[in-house]
């Protein structure tokens, strides 16, 4: 198939999400934006649910930190020694910082606690931000806002908490951020936060926020969003935030078991970089651990750019293996990325030379980009530290910079076949030294539009040990030369379960890969478990469920979807409540929120209560009355399966006599 047909044609793939939820997204703010539809999809979250901005009055009464900025002349001499190291560009610098919660300021509501912090670094043209303890608690949510409040991350939940307790943020647009943690009434244990260091942005990723353009990049760079077909394959690509101030490029790759494992494919360059001496210690494999990973970045439209600030990042990696002499570096992502269309890219191992291909990445930390070498000529043979080591790409549409490494060469059929190692264009000063222009890699001399990409043949046995080829993660089986560009299946079916109900696993694996489900705990449903790709479940018992959907070989994540069966019962819904009150006082009752829920009836109200308000909501107020001595407040709540069960209750004891 001709890169031609790549780029105009139609073909079918695979469609899916996958459900698991250890990642975050970036959405723009319907109040500032009249253009909402770039908001990405996000299970169980729509568009009006995005969290509103911060009141002016609570912003000015919340804990500010303004830090000094960076020493710009201190990173130009660094960045000039760094010239001709081949290392991913920089675009921002650390700055250290021990902010904990005691930092901030809190709010006492009738829902529960928020906590707000803004933090600012002078100057700065965007952040990401760095936590070496981060716990959030079991129903609490931070978001995160630029100061400007035209966009906002979130919710990250305590489905973000990484085993080591850090995390971190993609690119944040502006000079700082404000954090909002909510922590609703009755949470059995505080969250844990301390932000021990922010990225000063001193290279504008986002030079185009007004919707104009971005500009980072050379002009003959293409947005894939020209490309209807590019878009399967867009999907596994993300731009990745090294060490917290330089980026590249990597993707997504199927294994032949087509368990939809996390394997990303980048460049082994991209980590060598403490120091760059084509060995990598184990500082700097371990480093990936702190990396963040933001697929979806792209402009929304073909032309003009658009800031593409609606993405998902992924935070942290585990190393699997690296070898320089093809440049390939494997990594395994600490989750699946859960968005709409994620795909997982195929592979060719055969060694044969492709004749049309393309490359989907982003240069200079710009918005996702595609271009095409489609001349009708195989790709060249050429070697970097050994002979015929990689694959040579001259582009016809679209260019390589700074900031692409790492980014997949994908051949006719749509399968990987390399990695960006680097480019000709010597002749071109990288970003931050002197004379740099970012449409020097535009030129018209034939080396400006080459790229050099590590056959991803000769990565498969790489050096010959578990640590430096390919083979050993992505399957065990010497006749498998290719696999195919799928996407993460998703689960289709009513998220409560009534009765009868069949749940679907769409878009599966390709035929000949076994699927299995079970529905735990067992005994909610029958059957609670079996094979092939669709579940037909009837209700015995009330109670909430997952079904997991396991696919594939291995023992890799299965695919899960929570649901709740049968209607709610009074241990579903705790009543929060005072223990005592006095006549005349306004008192307050809440109760947790249930996806399911259609209306939250309260019951035994007392005779004479006022200023009754919250009768349908989990929230109730009123004043309680004179002549009572003890309250039984309770709450029952209705759902598609019936109109409550049995209420909750909680004993407030009443004295009219204090103070007399």
């Amino acid at each position: 198939m001709s890169m031609k047909t790549f780029l105009l044609a139609a073909a079918v793939w695979l469609v899916g999400t996958g459900v698991l939820c250890a990642q975050v997204s970036a959405y723009y703010r319907p109040a500032q934006r009249a253009d909402t539809s770039k908001n990405p999809a996000m299970p169980g979250l729509a568009t009006a649910q995005i969290k509103a901005p911060v009141r002016a009055e609570v912003l000015a009464a919340t804990a500010r930190v303004r830090l000094s900025g960076v020493d710009m002349g201190k990173i130009a001499e660094q960045e000039a020694k760094e010239a001709g190291k081949n290392l991913p560009p920089r675009f921002g610098a650390l700055i250290p910082v021990n902010l904990g919660l005691e930092a901030g300021t809190w709010q006492k509501t009738d829902s529960g606690d928020v906590w707000r912090l803004v933090v600012e670094t002078e100057k700065a043209l965007s952040v990401n931000l760095w936590f070496d303890e981060f716990r959030l608690a079991e129903g609490a949510s931070l978001w995160i806002h630029n100061t400007e409040q035209t966009m906002v991350v979130g919710p990250v939940t305590a489905q973000n908490n990484g085993p080591d307790g850090k995390f971190g943020t993609g690119v944040i647009p502006g000079d700082g951020a404000i954090l909002e943690l909510h922590e609703p009434s009755g949470t059995r244990e505080r969250s844990r936060l301390r932000l021990s260091a922010v990225t000063h942005g001193y290279r504008d990723l986002f030079a185009g926020f007004s919707g104009a353009g971005f500009g980072q990049s050379g002009d003959c760079n293409v947005n894939v969003n020209c490309s209807s077909i590019a878009q399967t394959p867009s999907d596994a690509v993300a731009m990745i935030i090294v060490d917290g101030t330089r980026s590249a490029t990597g993707s997504l790759v199927n294994n032949a078991c087509y368990n939809y494992t996390p394997n990303f494919l980048t460049a082994f360059h991209v980590l060598d970089t403490a120091p760059f001496d084509l060995n990598l210690g184990q500082n700097e494999t371990n480093a990936v651990a702190n990396w963040v990973f933001q697929f979806q970045y792209k402009s929304p439209t073909c032309t003009p750019s658009g800031d593409g600030l609606a993405s998902h990042f992924v935070f942290g990696a585990q190393f699997r293996s690296a070898w320089f002499n093809t440049d390939f570096a494997l990594l395994r992502l600490n989750a699946r990325p859960v968005i709409p269309n994620t795909s997982f890219l195929g592979w060719d191992r055969t060694g044969a030379a492709p004749t049309s291909a393309a490359t989907i990445h982003h240069p200079a930390g710009d918005v996702m980009k595609i271009s095409v070498d489609d001349d009708g000529t195989p790709l060249t043979l050429s070697g970097w530290w050994n002979a015929n080591t990689h694959w040579r790409a001259a582009f016809n549409s679209g260019t390589a910079q700074p900031g692409s490494s790492g980014a997949p060469l994908i051949n006719g059929a749509f399968r990987v076949v390399g990695q960006l190692h680097g480019f000709l264009n010597t002749a071109c000063p990288r970003p931050g030294n002197p004379g740099y222009n970012r449409n020097c890699f535009c030129g018209t001399n034939p080396n400006q539009r080459q790229a050099d990409f590590g056959r991803f043949d000769l990565s498969w046995d790489g050096g010959g040990t578990v640590g430096t080829r390919l083979s050993q993660w992505l399957t065990d089986d010497p006749l498998v030369t290719q696999t195919n560009t799928t996407v993460m299946p998703r689960i289709a079916g009513p998220g409560q379960l009534c009765g009868n109900a069949s749940y679907t696993l769409l878009n599966p694996p390709p035929a000949g890969i076994p699927v299995s489900w079970e529905v735990v705990p067992a005994g909610l449903v029958t059957p609670s478990s079996g094979t092939g790709t669709t579940a037909n479940l009837t209700l015995l018992l009330s109670g909430n469920a997952v079904l997991r959907f396991n696919v594939g070989c291995g023992n890799a994540e299965p695919f899960t979807y929570p649901v709740r069966v049968g209607g709610y019962a009074s241990g579903d819904h705790p009543v929060t409540g005072p223990s005592s009150a006095s006549c005349g006082q306004q008192v307050f009752y809440n109760t947790v929120p249930l996806p399911h829920a259609t209306s939250y009836q309260w019951v035994n109200i007392p005779p004479g209560a006022t200023n009754v308000s919250g009768q349908g909501t989990r929230f109730l107020s009123f004043t309680v009355p004179s002549g009572i001595f003890s309250m039984n407040v309770g709450v029952m709540v209705a759902s598609s399966c019936n109109q409550g069960g049995s209420p909750n209750i909680v004993f407030t004891n009443v004295s009219c006599f204090g103070g007399f």
